[in-house]
């Protein structure tokens, strides 16, 4: 699962809406471009970029196109794109992927024309809001309630669907994990937008069973906020299973102490970074909890007795 930053860019700025809200905007930095390279400096291969002045203007899209040129990563690029002539000029001006959401509902067919010819470069954007889908920057729904109807979509050659659920977004809440495994029985490359608010959000998009910890298999998902507000930490490869460690972590034990799982359960580094919330029910015994084990749960509990927790 890619783990895949999102700038968003409002009167040239990088900014974090909630739910949307053009109101609730919070300026992180003057500077994209900046914010795009620092990432690329971190690991990033891939960003989400979105362009929210193009809803009223092309004055940003200079700094979406220096993005694209100096940034060093492939960028998948929505906002505003509702037309495929749109569509075709981003994509044959640099950028990676290019993101349809408004177009669906109002000029299908040109989608589906820019999909014929560019294929997994178009993502779909599912926008979802007290099950409605919203469109024009989340602003207005045609009263669609229901992803199923945008199979015709699906069964296309697409790059993947983006699922935001606008009532997670921006509120660090978590993500709407049971809907985008909903939609992931249609299409296969789901990415996940919207909610992420801790590196244990992160772990439940990435481990969704909570009885057998079966990966999810979700092909990305992006994170804005968390990062700003450095909720989470970020490391941009996904874990893997190393066979001398025994461990699912991201290189290899030795060298990384922390984010890593052993028989898919965090391992002690991680304690401490874990919520109360999390520790209670772990020390409580709470089968339901996703990281609940027998001898995990003992563990917790003889640190927590010792004073070291």
């Amino acid at each position: 699962m890619k783990i895949i930053p999102a700038i968003d860019i409002l009167d040239g700025k990088v900014v974090s809406l909630t739910q949307g809200n053009f109101e609730t905007g919070k300026v992180y930095s003057n500077d994209p471009v900046k914010v795009a390279k620092n990432f690329v400096r971190q690991g990033a291969k891939l960003l989400h970029v979105i362009n929210l002045d193009k809803m009223k203007s092309d004055k940003s899209d200079e700094i979406v196109k220096r993005i694209i040129n100096e940034s060093g990563a492939e960028i998948q690029l929505g906002g505003g794109i509702r037309t495929a002539e749109e569509a075709v000029k981003w994509l044959d001006n640099g950028a990676s992927k290019i993101i349809f959401g408004t177009a669906l509902t109002e000029l299908p067919n040109q989608v589906m024309s820019v999909i014929n010819r560019y294929r997994n470069r178009v993502l779909l954007a599912l926008d979802f809001k007290d099950n409605l889908f919203y469109t024009h920057g989340w602003t207005e729904t045609n009263g669609t309630c229901d992803f199923r109807a945008f199979t015709n979509f699906f069964n296309s050659p697409i790059g993947g669907i983006i699922y935001t659920n606008i009532n997670k977004d921006g509120t660090l809440s978590g993500a709407d994990i049971s809907t985008a495994l909903e939609i992931k029985k249609y299409c296969s490359n789901i990415i996940i937008s919207g909610g992420i608010g801790s590196e244990y959000d992160i772990y439940k998009c990435s481990f969704y069973d909570t009885v057998s910890y079966k990966p999810s298999e979700f092909y990305g998902l992006i994170i804005g906020k968390a990062i700003y507000e450095n909720k989470v930490q970020l490391n941009f490869k996904s874990p893997v299973y190393c066979s001398e460690c025994k461990y699912y972590t991201v290189g290899c034990n030795k060298a990384v102490k922390r984010r890593v799982f052993k028989d898919n359960y965090i391992t002690p580094p991680h304690y401490k970074t874990m919520n109360y919330d999390i520790r209670e029910r772990i020390s409580n015994g709470d089968k339901n909890c996703p990281f609940y084990k027998p001898s995990f749960t003992k563990r917790i509990k003889d640190k927590i007795k010792s004073g070291n927790f």
